[in-house]
């Protein structure tokens, strides 16, 4: 029988929800409060657990953070649960993030715990139990839990189970009022351009049963970007509670181990534009057939051209340009 549930009179309802000092958001428009927020992305090659760490840090460094993407609403501090990485692998990963940023431990309004490896399961009642103590021994307003695979032993296909394993996230949101930010792998089926979310919804990618991609507030899917450089990881959003696609961004990483360095810059782009552009393409050019530059130049534009080959909408040899197949 539930207990200390409260039925409201609705005007009384809104009243109390606006006199709480509580934020919609704590980075705005990026990071829900108190929600389920999803990392999902490639294994390995999308930084997922890296892009975890930057926002761990920027929410630690409140007003002291400077990139306008990720300025909080306040200090935040955090509970980093991780289930995956050596501990010198990790070690050197939050090394290279705090590098990126020039950073000092100065610059830190809240703290952020540290757990390595604990082979947490959140399908047992013990470990439910683990994880509600831990948070109200160090109260953290964030629990980072990486990854999803590693901390149930649910059926990761089967919509009954993940609806069980959902109901315990909400469970602790309920019991705690932490925001959770989970990682997720992606499928093993991407195609180029889905994982840049072009024409597939990167909702579709998820790895596993769709009451994942279903039990979000907020989500990024994490890819490398098409036609970038090594290590610029493409991040294309989606919130319940924002327009969607605002803050799309591409982040670069550099380097391995000890002299690894992440960097998040603020590249955004307008996803339905790099869409148009694609289709523009498409209708001009024929499969296949050779272009030169001047040629897409005065169809396209200078500027419209550039930006087909950053997105790997064109390939390019020598000054052989070709629609990009699929």
């Amino acid at each position: 029988m539930p207990s200390e549930t409260t039925v409201w009179n609705l005007e009384d309802w809104e009243a109390h929800v606006e006199a709480k000092d509580a934020p919609l958001w704590l980075i705005p428009e990026v990071l829900t409060y108190q929600g389920i927020n999803i990392i999902c992305g490639a294994p390995k090659r999308t930084r997922k657990t890296l892009f975890a760490m930057r926002l761990a840090l920027a929410l630690a460094r409140g007003e002291n953070e400077t990139h306008p993407l990720f300025k909080p609403t306040r200090a935040f501090s955090s509970l980093f649960i991780e289930e995956e990485g050596s501990e010198k692998g990790n070690l050197y990963a939050w090394r290279g993030v705090k590098s990126g940023l020039g950073f000092t431990s100065e610059q830190l309004s809240a703290p952020i715990y540290w757990v390595h490896r604990s082979g947490i399961k959140l399908n047992e009642p013990d470990w439910q139990e683990w994880l509600l103590r831990t948070i109200a021994t160090y109260n953290p307003d964030v629990v980072f839990l990486d990854p999803l695979a590693l901390i149930h032993s649910f059926n990761e296909n089967n919509n009954t189970d993940m609806n069980a394993f959902v109901n315990i996230l909400r469970q602790v949101l309920i019991k705690t009022k932490v925001t959770l930010v989970i990682l997720h792998h992606a499928g093993k089926s991407e195609v180029e351009e889905a994982k840049f979310g072009i024409t597939i919804d990167p909702d579709n990618l998820m790895r596993g049963a769709s009451a994942i991609a279903g039990s979000y507030d907020s989500r990024w899917f994490l890819a490398k970007k098409a036609g970038g450089n090594d290590g610029e990881i493409l991040a294309v959003t989606r919130h319940k509670n924002a327009e969607e696609g605002r803050y799309d961004f591409v982040w670069t990483t550099q380097g391995k181990g000890a002299a690894y360095r992440a960097e998040l810059h603020a590249e955004a782009f307008d996803l339905s534009r790099i869409s148009a552009l694609r289709d523009a393409l498409r209708t001009h050019m024929k499969p296949k057939q050779a272009y030169s530059t001047e040629e897409l130049e005065e169809l396209f534009g200078a500027g419209e051209l550039h930006d087909a080959l950053s997105w790997g909408l064109l390939t390019k040899k020598g000054k052989v340009l070709r629609l990009k197949a699929g």
